[in-house]
């Protein structure tokens, strides 16, 4: 087993997923609303927010939530991660001791839907993801904020590394496809009370 936090090997384990061809599966990172866990939503970038490369549509987590009670994961359209779930990664018992290259691999067998959706090149997130991922060794996790009293306000121009990294932050990544129809307030609803929901 490596040294890598449980939530490092799931940053981890999309740059794996991203080498087996799987360009377009992102990640969504944030803070619980305490402020005390991190937590991400893996997505393929037709769920990501054109405005914000590191945020997932609403819709999208409000689908995979209310599919999360069915016991098939393939048809979900987002996968959720919070370190309370430390090594029973997305519930999982089998993955305990797994590298990141292993976690890709169960991954992409039991994740179908959002591995077709997927599947392909995005060269320009790769790159970034790639020196995100070097940026945040050896144990630094991306948020679209830095604690508790920034959970509403989303930072512009870049995502803070938390944790062990040689940084404190790197720019967002490229602009996900998914654009928001609706009123901006209404979705700041949704969105908060998918936070409080996931705390």
């Amino acid at each position: 087993m490596d040294a890598a936090t449980p939530s490092r090997r799931i940053v981890l384990m999309v740059r794996e997923l991203h080498n087996l061809g799987f360009e377009r599966v992102r990640i969504c990172p944030q803070l619980s609303n305490s402020g005390v866990h991190w937590q991400c939503w893996l997505t393929a970038s037709i769920n990501v927010l054109q405005r914000h490369g590191a945020e997932i549509s609403p819709l999208i987590s409000m689908e995979a939530m209310q599919l999360l009670g069915n016991d098939k994961t393939e048809n979900l359209p987002a996968a959720f991660y919070g370190s309370p779930h430390d090594f029973r990664y997305f519930g999982w018992d089998d993955a305990m001791d797994d590298a990141p290259i292993e976690l890709a691999a169960k991954f992409a067998e039991r994740f179908s839907r959002i591995i077709s959706e997927g599947t392909g090149k995005d060269s320009e997130y790769a790159n970034w993801y790639r020196e995100m991922v070097d940026a945040s060794t050896p144990n630094g996790l991306p948020s679209t904020c830095v604690s508790a009293a920034d959970i509403a306000p989303r930072h512009a121009d870049k995502l803070a590394l938390l944790g062990e990294s040689e940084i404190d932050s790197v720019c967002l990544p490229p602009p996900g496809c998914c654009v928001l129809k609706g009123k901006p307030k209404r979705w700041r609803s949704v969105l908060g009370s998918l936070r409080r929901r996931w705390r």
